[in-house]
């Protein structure tokens, strides 16, 4: 402080050389870093050209010494407001994100201030990629689902990660960050990515609260059919399917079995993967307890899509396994229609037969 009072910045600047070769804190680089800024300024002031060169080198020295997400940020901070150098800014920000232990590398803090900082290049583009990535990196679709209902993040969802209070509130503004940024410079596309990934979390959230909720499950599910890729349409319809009902008793199946019913007409009138529907028809009716209840539509379904295959001969082995495990009228009328229609009279006459064995009460 004295030499440079007196005006003898080179006796300053050895000094500042002698407290380095100590190893001190960041408080003495950064005083350090200060002084070559005044320096700067006062040949500024003296008509020659402010040369922010050595400012610049003592910084990266400081990261050098202490290299750290804190002190990145630091340096990028002061490349673009001090240095005005973007080019060192941006660089220093994609060192961090390379360069630093993956602890310090995934901070959100960084994430937020490397988009900040393009979003102020006017690089919008740029910025959105960094958002995207963090987003992906730190899973923050599914923990920040930006509604009031769900501010509270449940205890089960963060589990897998250890992370402080502080840290997972930073995490939920750069979240926020990036809905404000899409609002801002977003098209269409990006408004609606942002809408879905509220949603999809929304019934994550509900589905994991209750499994066995197959309202939230069909309504899911139809969201990804509308928006989603096949990809994630099928892993939903197979989370649902999985949640099999807890009693084997026929008023709790009653709306699961459309879950699969919903999910074969997916496979093949969306993806025309008849094969992949018939595989679906079949798997559910591998887990229906028919030795105490069954359901005709699922073996008429899966019988007219043989049909529609053009594979008679497994339309009409299923309908009659359908005859032998379900035994129910709508069966019977179904199959003779088939067989009336392809014209085969003497199989109808044979299926009446068993029909009214089955039903000799039955006044139709």
């Amino acid at each position: 402080y004295m030499e440079e009072m007196v005006g003898d910045a080179e006796k300053c600047r050895e000094v500042f050389e002698r407290w380095m070769s100590w190893c001190p804190d960041e408080g003495a680089w950064l005083s350090y870093a200060r002084f070559e800024v005044r320096c700067a300024k006062a040949e500024a002031a003296n008509g020659q050209q402010a040369n922010m060169a050595m400012a610049t080198e003592v910084m990266k020295r400081y990261v050098n010494e202490y290299p750290c997400a804190k002190s990145f940020l630091k340096l990028g901070k002061w490349a673009e407001h001090e240095a005005r150098d973007i080019g060192l800014a941006r660089k220093v920000y994609e060192s961090a994100l390379m360069e630093l232990e993956p602890e310090e590398a995934r901070q959100a803090r960084v994430f937020r201030q490397f988009a900040a900082f393009e979003e102020r290049q006017s690089e919008y583009e740029r910025a959105r990629v960094i958002y995207l990535h963090a987003i992906k990196m730190l899973n923050l679709e599914e923990r920040h689902p930006l509604s009031s209902a769900s501010g509270k993040q449940n205890e089960e969802d963060l589990i897998d990660e250890d992370i402080t209070d502080n840290e997972r509130h930073k995490r939920d503004e750069l979240y926020k960050a990036y809905v404000a940024f899409e609002k801002k410079h977003g098209n269409k596309d990006g408004i609606e990515n942002i809408i879905l990934t509220k949603q999809r979390a929304e019934y994550n959230k509900r589905v994991a609260v209750d499994p066995r909720d197959y309202d939230a499950w069909f309504e899911f599910a139809k969201l990804e059919e509308d928006h989603g890729e096949p990809s994630s349409v099928r892993d939903v319809y197979e989370r649902a399917v999985a949640n099999i009902p807890p009693a084997e008793e026929k008023q709790y199946w009653k709306r699961y079995v459309y879950l699969w019913i919903y999910y074969a007409i997916y496979e093949e009138l969306q993806m025309k993967d008849l094969n992949r529907a018939s595989d679906v028809y079949q798997a559910c009716l591998d887990i229906i307890p028919h030795s105490k209840f069954s359901f005709a539509k699922v073996w008429i379904y899966a019988a007219k899509l043989f049909v529609r295959r053009r594979d008679l001969a497994s339309a009409r082995k299923q309908l009659g396994k359908a005859i032998g495990l379900c035994g129910k009228e709508k069966i019977f009328v179904e199959y003779i229609a088939l067989e009336l229609t392809l014209g085969e009279v003497d199989r109808c006459r044979a299926l009446y037969n068993n029909y009214l064995k089955a039903m000799p009460h039955n006044c139709k």
